[in-house]
């Protein structure tokens, strides 16, 4: 609001900041409607982090079974890959 109007400033309104030859304000509701937006970013990191959190503490468990089987395949297909011709081809041959 130009500083030649700030009589015609309603009660209510808070000043904000002064610029040059004018003001700004702000109301008490748009005061609260910033502050929760300001805030909702810390709010979102705080659930990001606690469903990482939760995410990680469930498959906790499945781990040490998804790495055993993985050492048992390693194990099962390296001898097929060497000993079978067939399978050496199929598997160096890379698709389109």
């Amino acid at each position: 609001m130009r500083n030649t109007h700030k009589d015609k400033v309603p009660p209510e309104w808070i000043r904000k900041q002064t610029l040059v030859n004018a003001e700004r304000y702000i109301t008490e509701e748009l005061k609260e409607y910033e502050n929760k937006i300001l805030g909702a970013e810390e709010k979102i990191i705080d659930l990001e982090t606690r469903l990482f959190n939760d995410l990680v503490l469930t498959i906790l468990e499945y781990i040490p079974p998804v790495q055993l089987d993985s050492v048992l395949v390693g194990r099962f297909r390296l001898p097929a890959v060497i000993c079978c011709p067939f399978n050496r081809k199929q598997l160096c041959q890379t698709s389109p």
